[in-house]
């Protein structure tokens, strides 16, 4: 399942970029964007279910270490991008 949505968010991301950079309306942006961000959904937990198996002792630890890193790179990209 992982896979076959990383598939899918690549050929949908390549065609975001194609339609993007040919200059394609606002209907198809937001229906690839809405596809492109579906596929993140998918993947997102999947990977994340994946990268914590390793810790199924410390699976509390590892959920947290995992958010913690994920809100520390949104707040220092966040942060550089507003400059």
């Amino acid at each position: 399942m992982f896979r076959i949505a990383l598939y899918c968010q690549t050929l949908v991301a390549g065609a975001f970029l194609i339609g993007v950079l040919s200059g394609c309306g606002l209907a198809a942006t937001m229906l690839l964007l809405f596809l492109f961000l579906s596929c993140v959904g998918i993947t997102y937990p999947n990977a994340a279910a994946i990268a914590m198996a390793p810790f199924s002792s410390n699976a509390g630890s590892a959920a947290a270490l995992l958010g913690a890193i994920q809100l520390g790179v949104g707040a220092a990209l966040s942060s550089g991008v507003g400059c």
